[in-house]
């Protein structure tokens, strides 16, 4: 990994492209699949069969799960520090315990406000671990790895445009691309997904780890499954 740095950026380019589409690919034809031959286990459902939902999720992280355990062997020792999973100082302590505390209230509110107990404790474990650890660390930590030498511009703007881009069929419903949805999604929801990457990507930058983002990454998911 050290010395793809020193690879032209188109080259870097390819490689972030070609692990966003593998990393789409496999999860859009999982998905579909099981939603065609009617098992897939969503989070609305996941109390029907709480292994299943999570053997399914599992599955579809596995491309994230092999790039960890590929760069864990690749760093060794410097793995936590060039993958921003510290968590030294005493402020990114601070906002770490504050955060948690945070989700715990969100979700103890939810627990109270919500008929399906169960249903909210696997959502809370699905949107930190499967959607916000799983996206923060793909696309916050690998691909701004490969881009860290780059200006702000490019090392802001291909992670979180491809970010955006890989939220085109969830964002769908798992339903079938029109070419007016395409349009609405480029036109009316990419903008939002592509600033919101940049923020956490910011805060990443600014705090030194990525454990903050993807607290406020799940929470945000949390709120947005249960009340908007």
């Amino acid at each position: 990994m050290y010395k793809l740095q020193e690879k032209s950026l188109f080259f870097r380019f390819l490689i972030i492209l070609g692990i966003a589409l593998l990393n789409d690919f496999f999860m859009v034809a999982c998905i579909y699949k099981w939603k065609t031959a009617g098992v897939l286990i969503s989070p609305d459902n996941c109390t029907d069969n709480i292994v299943h939902f999570f053997l399914q999720n599992i599955l579809i992280s596995l491309p994230s799960a092999l790039i960890i355990i590929f760069l864990s062997f690749e760093f060794k020792e410097s793995f936590t520090d060039e993958m921003y999973f510290k968590v030294n100082s005493r402020y990114q302590r601070t906002a770490v315990i504050l955060l948690t505390v945070v989700l715990l209230v969100a979700m103890i509110y939810s627990l109270y406000s919500q008929e399906n107990k169960t249903r909210t404790v696997l959502c809370l474990f699905y949107y930190i671990v499967f959607i916000a650890f799983v996206e923060e660390f793909l696309f916050r930590d690998v691909f701004t790895y490969l881009l860290k030498n780059e200006n702000a511009i490019i090392r802001y703007g291909i992670p979180n445009l491809l970010f955006g881009l890989g939220h085109l069929f969830s964002y769908s419903g798992w339903k079938s691309i029109s070419a007016d949805y395409f349009k609405f999604f480029i036109t009316s929801q990419l903008l939002g997904l592509i600033l919101s990457g940049c923020i956490f990507q910011f805060i990443k930058e600014k705090t030194k780890t990525i454990w903050i983002p993807i607290l406020i990454h799940g929470f945000f998911g949390l709120y947005n499954y249960f009340y908007v």
